[in-house]
């Protein structure tokens, strides 16, 4: 059984063909039942997801310096992203630039500016000579792979964590130089597959429970003396076969000014399902 949930977690993590749905959050269908996506409540440590909740408004309500790295392994291919720039988060305004990197090919690069309601997209190093602008709304984008954001967007990451169910205190530790206070939460289901397709989702709930217990997902949390977010970790435990997922992303520079690059003016608009590769989420 082990074996099958981590081929599922696999095809969750490194899948070439998953089609964007039409979907818009994570408890349409496909959700397991309440009791398969939460814990035991007898069995929980005392509750201190409130000051996680509240350190995530926070944080979404300011602007910061984006440093994110997500390894995904799935014993046969590795890929590692790596998502840097700085935004408004409160506005939705700012630019990123991701990278990703598979076993020893060269990177390739994405290129994004955020405008508020709208995301602008392109592969300056298209393999096809393509390096024009896309447009798409920007809530309208869905994720395709486990611990991704759609659109690589920081404020997605930000809104799983106000979803965690619960959390506890695990230890004080330095981010960034300054204290943080560390916190441990397990995502439940509807955390886990906030914006997921509908595929994607649906192929995960069949794996719920098995999930839970052998691979059971887990979010670490770190909220500065400020009461901010500095650090976020999505990952899963090792797999048999050498897979591994996880995902960092660490904040800076809260609350200094982000500089808002001017929208392409000749960004050819495009459906939000067909924003379905690797690099976007």
């Amino acid at each position: 059984m082990r074996r099958a949930t981590a081929t599922v977690v696999g095809a969750l993590m490194l899948c070439t063909g998953c089609g964007a749905g039409a979907s818009e959050g994570g408890d349409g269908k496909g959700k397991p039942s309440a009791s398969a996506s939460r814990s035991d409540p007898a069995a929980r440590p005392a509750d201190e997801g409130a000051a996680v909740r509240a350190a995530a408004a926070a944080t979404a309500r300011t602007t910061a310096r984006i440093d994110e790295r997500l390894d995904m392994n799935d014993g046969t291919t590795a890929m590692t992203f790596t998502i840097q720039g700085a935004l408004d988060l409160a506005g939705g305004k700012g630019n990123l630039r991701a990278r990703l990197q598979a076993d020893d090919r060269p990177a390739v690069p994405l290129d994004e500016i955020f405008t508020g309601r709208r995301a602008y997209f392109r592969m300056p190093q298209e393999p096809t000579g393509d390096t024009s602008w896309r447009s798409v709304a920007r809530d309208r984008v869905e994720a395709h792979y486990l611990f991704r954001a759609p659109l690589n967007d920081p404020a997605h990451i930000l809104r799983q964590v106000a979803m965690l169910p619960s959390a506890r205190k695990v230890g004080e530790e330095k981010v960034n130089g300054a204290p943080t206070v560390h916190y441990r939460a397990e995502p439940d289901f509807k955390t886990l597959t906030y914006r997921l397709v509908a595929a994607q989702r649906t192929q995960l709930a069949s794996h719920w429970e098995e999930l839970r217990r052998q691979l059971p997902p887990r979010a670490d949390v770190w909220v500065d003396r400020n009461g901010h977010v500095v650090r976020i970790r999505f990952s899963m435990p090792p797999m048999a076969d050498g897979g591994e997922i996880a995902m960092s992303l660490t904040l800076s520079d809260l609350g200094k000014p982000v500089r808002t690059p001017a929208a392409p003016p000749e960004a050819r608009t495009v459906a939000p399902s067909s924003v379905n590769g690797p690099l976007v989420g």
